[in-house]
């Protein structure tokens, strides 16, 4: 079973603790995102999934993604509040089922509310009433009818124009572009609660945003992904194969992980360091007293970390503590974490202890990147053609549409375009560059915003 904290658990321990399983949908998504960076060498990448409800993103560093100890149901500090170690992942409420609508001062507003899979947007033609980011993607001409799932759902593209039209007049909107107008307006108020979310996993954190690289899955990632990446000046954008299967593989690329954790208030020094030594080594051999009961510990790996502050602050700092512990190293450590997270740092004030904690890890058997890569044919062909909505040149133009089955290894173009497949739509933005790497992956060389582009 797939844990919270990054780490598969047996059907025993997610029995006994079915908490520890909250968010553990998206979790997958983000192991397989952080096998792809460490893959692909890429030292910094976001990944961002997007799916019919909800967007979530999560910061990867060195392949490495960092956990929070405390998760908030319903909204960080305003939610219920759990305690087990949760990958820090941010959230909003921005998904293909996200609900357009016109507010009381005649403002169109898009979310939180959701149409959700039952009924669903007006497009699946199973009872929904209400327009949603999908529908304004119908009726923009990014998605298509004939290929959303293959096409085994079939769309009703013009109740989905009727329901995106009928915004326009409260609005104020007339003319022929109206209702592409409107349509518009419903990604760009998605794509900025999106941003919001990239911006406070990173930019919010002490991160330079325009050092990574974007991972985009889930239904609806690959749709915006160049428009985010362009908005943060993000300079490329990775699509995985499957990208609407993506969690669902990230699952089968987890470890077992357990983590164990001790309030340990003490201030920083020499001899509080060598008690804290005896409680980390207590603390691994219960790990792995723990985990031998469900699996093979021959081989398992440990990881410390400390939660620590300066003197009379509420909140803490993770810091990963370093291979040889001394009070200056780990000094060293807590004011580097620090220094990147607020700007500054407090030199004449010794740091304390507040928690020590340890994970331990336990390789599991995984599928290759390899095995999951989707290779086409060596010559690829546009499989029709379609007038789509372009936000940058602000009008329609006629798109190529290419199914990724068959775009083969080093296959490039230059957008727009539409690459289509069974869980997802890519859209290429005009200007941007795609290529296929060897993973099967589509690289999207994102445009800046303001550069000139031949329309």
């Amino acid at each position: 079973m797939m844990g919270s904290n990054g780490g598969v658990m047996s059907a025993a321990q997610a029995s006994a603790l079915p908490v520890a399983m909250v968010e553990s949908g998206p979790v997958g998504g983000c192991i397989a995102a952080a096998e792809y960076a460490r893959t692909l060498k890429l030292d910094k990448a976001i990944a961002f999934d997007m799916g019919g409800t909800t967007a979530k993103c999560a910061l990867i560093e060195n392949g490495e993604f960092e956990s929070q100890s405390t998760y908030f149901i319903g909204g960080y500090e305003r939610g219920i509040p759990i305690r087990t170690p949760v990958l820090d992942i941010v959230e909003v409420g921005a998904g293909g089922g996200s609900i357009a609508w016109i507010d009381d001062n005649q403002r169109l507003r898009v979310g939180p509310q959701s149409a959700g899979s039952t009924p669903g947007p007006i497009a699946f033609a199973r009872g929904g009433s209400e327009p949603t980011v999908t529908d304004a993607n119908v009726t923009l001409g990014r998605i298509g009818s004939n290929a959303f799932m293959n096409g085994r759902l079939s769309l009703d593209v013009d109740a989905a124009v009727a329901a995106i039209d009928a915004l326009a007049e409260p609005l104020g909107l007339s003319g022929p572009d109206k209702t592409d107008h409107v349509a518009q307006g419903i990604l760009d108020l998605a794509s900025i609660a999106m941003t919001g979310a990239i911006k406070e996993i990173s930019v919010e954190r002490g991160r330079d945003v325009r050092a990574f690289t974007l991972i985009v899955f889930g239904g609806g990632g690959p749709m915006f992904g160049s428009e985010l990446a362009r908005s943060l000046r993000i300079p490329e954008v990775i699509v995985p194969p499957n990208p609407g299967a993506f969690s669902s593989f990230g699952m089968l690329l987890a470890d077992a992980r357990r983590d164990l954790g001790r309030t340990f208030l003490q201030t920083l020094s020499e001899s509080s360091v060598e008690d804290a030594k005896e409680i980390l080594k207590s603390l691994a051999a219960q790990l792995t007293t723990d985990m031998a009961e469900e699996f093979d510990v021959s081989q398992i790996s440990f990881e410390y970390e400390a939660d620590m502050r300066y003197p009379s602050q509420s909140h803490t700092v993770r810091v990963r503590l370093p291979g040889d512990w001394t009070a200056n190293t780990i000094r060293a450590a807590f004011e580097a974490t620090y220094q990147q997270r607020y700007g500054h740092i407090n030199a004449s004030l010794a740091p304390q202890f507040i928690v020590l904690r340890v994970t331990g890890r336990v390789p599991t058997a995984r599928p290759t990147l390899e095995k999951a890569a989707v290779i086409g044919s060596a010559v690829a062909s546009p499989r029709g053609r379609r007038s789509v909505y372009c936000r940058r040149a602000r009008r329609r133009l006629d798109t190529p549409l290419y199914r990724r089955t068959d775009l083969p290894v080093g296959f490039s173009l230059t957008g727009p375009a539409i690459i289509e497949e069974y869980s997802s739509t890519t859209i290429v933005a005009l200007g941007d560059r795609l290529q296929v790497g060897a993973l099967g992956e589509l690289r999207i060389t994102v445009q800046p915003a303001g550069s000139e582009v031949a329309t």
